[in-house]
């Protein structure tokens, strides 16, 4: 599906709602008052952001969504990351939608795509083996159109809440791709909390038979489509991290100001200005290759899984140094859970983790930009 493209005036009305709504349902402390809860996000806010049309932006107007394209979706998230929301946009919005988009069986193609936009649906992708290499989910063919899976995956986002899982599974012939809908008979899942509270499941498959019908990506074409949408999420994320970034600037700056010792505020001093510039300075690096990120995506560039990684990786070293830089500027009052910038820490991690750290994105690029003819291998 070919993408809209929206004009500036258009992406800055997104962007001023997606900020107003930031500001009036979202706010980082809630994070605490969610923790240990399931769903750790809030249900309620999830449909408010249907309402707005956020979980539908990348999906075609026929299946109720804007064909916006992944440009529109991290101007969104740029704003709302900086209040820090534990709604899975990227999970479901991102990385699941595009791997639904890419399917040619109608029946579940339609309706997953139709309930994703609606808020109703949020499934998974479910591609992690439970240790690198080994492990993962096997499935045979059997006779009369019909599929048994078993083995393990790890890290499915979201955890709870989530009504079904897209399973990367190992064929015969390759690689495809399963719908399996939530308690489905042979399936097992057990939820491991992330650093920053949220969770991801861990789903057992114990010859759970499916048919032809539950098929979303047969083999030989199921590697590229996980591989695009992997690329999209990466490029979402870092646009999560910019936003997270910028809303712990704007706390730390806050802080520089009001924060007074020898009788002046120490936002005041030199060395501290020039620290809080750097920060600056890496901000619009990022929020510049996080742009050409998304354009590159939405225009089906040759060049979209290097940028990917290098926008993945740029933006989770420059939101970790800014979350640093804020503790440092806070002084002891930084570590304590009180203090919100925890929360931006704990956040900043578990996000650049996902998909692939820093240092795997700068392997992923190097492989790609001096060996394009390489294997281009899916980020766990």
């Amino acid at each position: 599906m070919s993408a809209t493209t929206l004009s500036t005036d258009e992406l800055d009305m997104l962007r001023d709602a997606a900020r107003s709504f930031a500001q009036r349902e979202l706010r980082p402390g809630a994070q605490r008052q969610r923790r240990g809860q399931n769903p750790p996000f809030d249900p309620a806010t999830w449909q408010a952001m249907a309402a707005m049309g956020w979980t539908g932006l990348l999906i075609d107007e026929a299946h109720g969504g804007a064909g916006a394209g992944l440009q529109a979706f991290c101007t969104v998230l740029s704003e709302l990351g900086r209040a820090l929301p534990a709604e899975p946009l990227v999970a479901c919005g991102v990385l699941a939608t595009v791997v639904v988009q890419g399917s040619d069986n109608a029946a579940l193609r339609g309706p997953l795509l139709s309930g994703i936009a609606a808020g109703h649906e949020l499934p998974s992708l479910a591609m992690e083996p439970t240790a690198r290499g080994t492990g993962g989910v096997r499935a045979q063919r059997q006779a009369g159109g019909r599929w048994r899976l078993s083995g393990e995956l790890r890290f499915a986002r979201p955890g709870h809440g989530a009504t079904g899982h897209l399973v990367l599974a190992e064929t015969a012939q390759g690689s495809a791709v399963f719908w399996l809908r939530a308690g489905v008979a042979g399936l097992s899942t057990a939820h491991e909390m992330l650093t920053d509270g949220s969770d991801a499941a861990r789903l057992t498959l114990s010859d759970v038979a499916l048919g032809d019908t539950e098929l979303l990506l047969p083999p030989g074409h199921a590697s590229a489509v996980v591989q695009r949408a992997v690329d999209a999420a990466l490029i979402a994320t870092a646009a999560e991290l910019l936003g997270l970034m910028r809303g712990v600037f704007e706390q730390a700056l806050d802080y520089l100001r009001t924060r007074r010792q020898f009788g002046v505020a120490i936002g005041s001093f030199q060395a501290l200005q020039h620290r809080a510039v750097d920060l600056h300075i890496q901000h619009e690096l990022t929020s510049a290759l996080v742009e050409r990120a998304s354009r590159l995506f939405d225009e089906g560039s040759a060049e979209t899984s290097q940028v990917a990684a290098h926008a993945k990786a740029r933006a989770a070293d420059a939101a970790q140094q800014t979350v640093r830089e804020a503790m440092q500027f806070h002084g002891a009052m930084g570590y304590t859970d009180e203090c919100d910038i925890g929360l931006f820490l704990k956040r900043s991690l578990s996000l650049a983790a996902w998909l692939g750290n820093p240092s795997e994105q700068r392997r992923r690029y190097a492989r790609l930009r001096f060996s394009p003819a390489a294997s281009n291998t899916t980020a766990a």
